[in-house]
């Protein structure tokens, strides 16, 4: 099943096996080897497709359908509209902190 998984990501992407492979740093051979399942990648080899996909480790092995990475939920329960909205604003913040460190910009 990843092979089949692997070979659909990499040609929604228009890669090529040559491609993928040096972007993933390994050779031509391992990427067709996997895509044809004659070689299984090594958990590590796994998690750096998934991440570079943006699917999950269970879609790419098929024990999932659902490609999408589940984002962290945060529980709202008891808390007020103006509340939630103060948090959507906060991570909106973050991000905003994280994008622009580093640039001399002073937050």
């Amino acid at each position: 099943m990843l092979g089949e998984r692997l070979k659909i990501l990499r040609e929604e992407k228009n890669l090529g096996q040559k491609e993928l492979a040096s972007i993933m740093s390994m050779s031509t051979s391992s990427i067709a080897m996997y895509e044809k399942n004659l070689r299984e990648p090594d958990d590590d080899t796994k998690i750096k497709f998934a991440k570079y996909f943006g699917c999950t480790t269970d879609y790419l092995l098929g024990t999932s359908n659902d490609r999408k990475v589940k984002q962290p939920c945060i529980d709202t329960q008891n808390l007020t509209s103006n509340e939630i909205n103060d948090i959507k604003i906060f991570i909106d913040f973050l991000k905003y902190k994280k994008k622009n460190l580093g640039k001399g910009e002073a937050i």
